[in-house]
């Protein structure tokens, strides 16, 4: 388990640093030893450093994939915290993907569920930063005035 997870986080750094290749052969060993009754956290380690090295070598449709497993796994552990940010990289990867409509309905979705578990504010400001992103992208700027909060809310809304 403890060379799993060595060789996955270093597959993240090769990814990282450009070396594609030796990323991939990394988590090809990496996947050969993983074993499916490891403990979740485990694999949630797996699954984010997968979906990672995916990430950055463009292969979005292979990590939104993965993002979806990580986020039902999160899920199914009562992980609030992880799943959120699983579905944010999962809109992540459909803006990459181009496919804004979803981009923008999972964004959506990961906002309201920060604001209303009261997430921490770098948390928000990523997912709420993406969201602009892909409203801006669309020509939806106006959408997104009214997901930001006005002054005297700033401690609430983000």
């Amino acid at each position: 388990m403890r060379t799993y997870l060595s060789l996955v986080s270093y597959a993240v750094l090769l990814a990282r640093a450009g070396d594609f290749g030796a990323s991939e052969g990394i988590s090809g060993e990496a996947a050969a030893l993983k074993e499916a009754d490891w403990p979740p956290g485990v694999l949630l380690q797996g699954i984010w450093s997968e979906a990672w090295v995916r990430s950055t070598q463009g292969r979005y449709q292979v990590a939104l994939d993965l993002w979806k497993s990580y986020y039902q796994l999160a899920a199914s552990l009562g992980d609030r915290y992880l799943s959120n940010v699983a579905l944010a990289y999962q809109k992540e990867m459909l803006d990459f993907l181009g496919r804004y409509s979803e981009a923008i309905a999972v964004g959506r979705d990961v906002l309201a569920r920060i604001r209303r578990e009261a997430f921490s504010t770098d948390v928000r400001m990523w997912v709420l930063a993406n969201l602009s992103r892909t409203l801006t992208v669309v020509g939806e700027l106006d959408v997104f005035r009214n997901l930001r909060p006005g002054p005297d809310q700033a401690h609430v809304a983000l």
